[in-house]
């Protein structure tokens, strides 16, 4: 059974950890995996998506030369799973310098929107506070956001908003 097969055929999260598993560091079956998440078919992205976070979570180089493609695929997803478990990814891995603007810019869109699912919003939130850590000069911004987040947001909103208040806090405070 080929790898699209098996992500259609796996729809629990044990499969996808199992297939993640299998490819492991093998740079030929995860792209083999990204090719089949950035197809524009909703079931297969969506079945896909969290294959390749795992993947990405235990071998981020494997993630690094696919990030461009990522973040485009995620400003227009198939299915919201695509954007969910990219963003997710942005947050467990070192953003290369060159992608660190546009990473921050769209998930400054996605945080702001009050349409985007709540994991979204989260996970875009902590990328762009650790964006703001190498780069202190955006931490009042981001401060500002997640204390309008805080104050008007769910409570997995509230919640992130204050680690993210905690975590700049120190660094304006080191300043």
């Amino acid at each position: 059974m080929d790898q699209r097969e098996r992500l259609l055929a796996a729809q629990s999260m044990h499969g996808a950890r199992q297939l993640a598993l299998e490819i492991g560091d093998d740079p030929v079956q995860f792209d083999a995996l990204a090719r089949l998440f950035l197809q524009r078919d909703a079931r297969l992205a969506q079945c896909a998506s969290y294959t390749l976070m795992h993947c990405s979570n235990a071998h981020p180089e494997l993630a690094l030369p696919y990030l461009r493609s990522f973040l485009d695929h995620a400003r227009n997803p198939p299915h919201i799973s695509v954007r969910r478990n990219v963003v997710r990814l942005l947050q467990l891995i070192d953003i290369p310098a060159e992608l660190e603007g546009p990473v921050y810019d769209l998930c400054w869109q996605f945080a702001h929107d009050r349409k985007e699912a709540i994991a979204v919003r989260v996970f875009s939130l902590s990328v762009i506070a650790s964006i703001a850590e190498r780069y202190p000069e955006l931490a009042p911004e981001v401060i500002d956001m997640a204390r309008e987040l805080a104050a008007a947001g769910s409570p997995g909103l509230r919640n992130r908003a204050g680690k993210v208040l905690k975590q700049l806090g120190s660094l304006t405070r080191r300043q």
